[in-house]
């Protein structure tokens, strides 16, 4: 009888990634409040999505959940180069998912939803030294 093996359209791996970048960003955020370590500032700039647009409405039920409702209205956003990114968010088929860079607005307490492409996810992991990630185009 042949191993088990997880279907070639499971994105398992990339979840999982998604997970230890959340928990490094947290980490991050925890060491410059404390203001000790080196403080790893990955922003819209340095991700170049400067000017990216912002549409809460457009971005799925999942990444929706985790707006303010406020948030949600019908305009069109974009994000400024000094956004922060705090943490990532797959949404949508979980064979398929969008991934989602959830930035903290530079001025107020909006979270800004961008949607995110393997060259950002790449650069991301090895902004925070996760050299063993991989991410398809």
């Amino acid at each position: 009888m042949p191993g088990h093996t997880l279907a070639p359209s499971t994105r398992t791996a990339e979840l999982l990634q998604l997970m230890e970048i959340n928990e490094r960003l947290a980490e991050v955020a925890r060491a410059a409040e404390a203001a000790v370590g080196d403080t790893i500032a990955l922003t819209a700039q340095a991700l170049g999505l400067t000017g990216a647009p912002v549409r809460p409405r457009v971005v799925d039920r999942a990444a929706a959940l985790v707006l303010p409702r406020q948030e949600r209205g019908n305009g069109t956003l974009i994000l400024p180069a000094k956004a922060l990114l705090l943490s990532l968010l797959a949404a949508g088929d979980p064979v398929w998912p969008y991934f989602y860079g959830v930035f903290d607005e530079v001025v107020g307490r909006h979270r800004l939803p961008v949607q995110l492409g393997a060259s950002h996810l790449r650069q991301i992991s090895r902004s925070l030294r996760f050299a063993r990630h991989h991410w398809d185009d």
